[in-house]
């Protein structure tokens, strides 16, 4: 990659992502931010995210919330044929918000049959 952005509000995770970084050998810049807040002056290449599920603290009507935002925020940040790498545990909602979206699904791997769990490919069409 060449230049690469980390963002979350948790400043935990940054934490921790910098330590991967640095154990990786990798360049990052980290932005402790909510992603939905977030502004570049340009468009991206990728998206790599692994998405929230509902468990505990969050209910399914706060994560159709999210992905409906993820979505559309992640279409003023890519390029036109950008590509997403989504992890999810909402097969379903990720298709639904994809074609509202303009994404199309390149590639569905399952990851987990028990846990239900699906890594995405998504073009930005």
């Amino acid at each position: 990659a060449n230049t690469s952005y980390g963002i979350d509000s948790n400043s935990k995770a940054i934490a921790g992502a910098r330590c991967n970084m640095e154990a990786a050998g990798q360049i990052i810049h980290f932005i402790n931010r909510d992603y939905f807040d977030f502004k570049h002056e340009y468009l991206f290449d990728e998206i790599i995210t692994n998405m929230p599920f509902a468990i505990g603290h969050k209910s399914e009507d706060e994560i159709y919330d999210i992905y409906e935002k993820f979505f559309e925020k992640s279409s003023e940040h890519l390029k036109k044929n950008g590509i997403i790498i989504l992890y999810s545990h909402n097969k379903e909602l990720v298709r639904k918000m994809a074609l509202k979206n303009h994404y199309k699904v390149l590639e569905e791997i399952e990851i987990n049959v028990r846990e239900e769990t699906y890594l995405y490919i998504l073009r930005y069409v």
